[in-house]
């Protein structure tokens, strides 16, 4: 398996490398606008290799029988997403479009994937087909999203994916679910060779190729884990709580002061981070950081206590949440006072 897994790093290396030199050539550059937080033009749609090396790690799982038809088939609907970001980084689709391709592939997930065991809220079970599959509906869209939302600075996107995998990958292995164990490890070992290209400071940009792709890969390989009872509901959430805290309360703060909530800007917390420290490899660290010291043990501890995987939810997002809050705050206060100033 080391061979394949080392294959499968250098093919995402190798591809994303010919990649950065067609973009180069071609000039397809994201050019750096109000909204940016890059200051040259740099190539995008690099995402576009580990896509690609992914979908075919997926397919080479199923035809040695080691990924079951179904689960590649719900795997491989990422390609969708995939083709959606690349179209959305040529030609802008504009929401609607977005939305309405992100709903069908979501909602043909969750009537493809069979029983799902309920969600434990305190005392309450949320059960499909009605009440979890539309919780799951909204959230599985919301988190193609925030996953694109939440790819801003340079490192920060691919990070984040090759954590959520190894997590993914370790928690599979210990419940004995070798298969999606085994996904989840190509899909980290890709990031890997995309990463030689987008660390601080990034030569290439994953574009919404690879946001929408990972955003989309990880809900399903989450939702197989749970299925399969590898890994409860909260667990995950937990995993994916640096990216989704940010961004929702983010998203919540710019809905009350009247602001148009889906119009790009630059106001998440590591976007603001990455202009007062001036780095975007601080940021990095700092995101890193929270989730193997922070968001894993608890995670961890979620998978031992089941039952109280709700609270323990709870005691992850608050202190992020008020992070989040207050480096809003204090930096957009920073904004303000250099306007008047000037």
């Amino acid at each position: 398996m080391s061979a394949a897994l080392l294959l499968t790093f250098l093919a995402s290396l190798a591809l994303t490398a010919a990649w950065h030199g067609y973009s180069l050539h071609q000039k397809r550059l994201d050019v750096p606008n109000a909204r940016s937080s890059h200051r040259q033009p740099t190539p995008t749609s690099g995402g576009l290799g580990f896509c690609v090396v992914s979908l075919l790690g997926v397919l080479a799982l199923w035809g040695t029988a080691a990924l079951n038809a179904r689960a590649a088939l719900l795997l491989s609907l990422s390609a969708i997403l995939a083709l959606l970001g690349f179209a959305d980084d040529s030609v802008n689709l504009g929401i609607r479009v977005r939305l309405l391709v992100q709903a069908a592939v979501v909602l043909l997930l969750l009537c493809l994937i069979a029983a799902l065991p309920p969600l434990h809220v305190g005392v309450w079970q949320l059960a499909q087909p009605v009440v979890l599959s539309a919780l799951l509906f909204f959230y599985g869209i919301w988190q193609i999203n925030f996953y694109n939302f939440m790819d801003g600075i340079d490192g920060l996107a691919v990070s984040q994916g090759v954590f959520v995998s190894l997590s993914l990958a370790w928690f599979c292995a210990d419940a004995g679910a070798p298969a999606l164990s085994v996904a989840a490890l190509g899909l980290a070992c890709t990031l890997a060779g995309f990463a030689f290209y987008n660390l601080p400071p990034a030569r290439l940009f994953m574009g919404d190729v690879g946001s929408n792709f990972l955003g989309y890969a990880f809900f399903a390989l989450g939702l197989l884990a749970v299925r399969d009872a590898a890994l409860d509901y909260w667990t995950y959430l937990i995993l994916m709580s640096g990216f989704l805290v940010d961004s929702t309360v983010t998203l919540l703060a710019r809905m009350s002061s009247g602001a148009v909530w889906y119009h790009g800007h630059r106001s998440h917390a590591y976007q603001l981070l990455a202009r007062y420290w001036g780095s975007h490899a601080k940021v990095v660290v700092v995101y890193t950081g929270v989730n193997v010291m922070w968001l894993l043990p608890l995670a961890l501890l979620s998978q031992q206590y089941v039952n109280q995987g709700w609270w323990i939810a709870l005691l992850a997002w608050g202190p992020l949440a008020l992070a989040v809050w207050r480096i809003r705050r204090q930096c957009m206060a920073q904004d303000q006072a250099t306007v008047l100033s000037q």
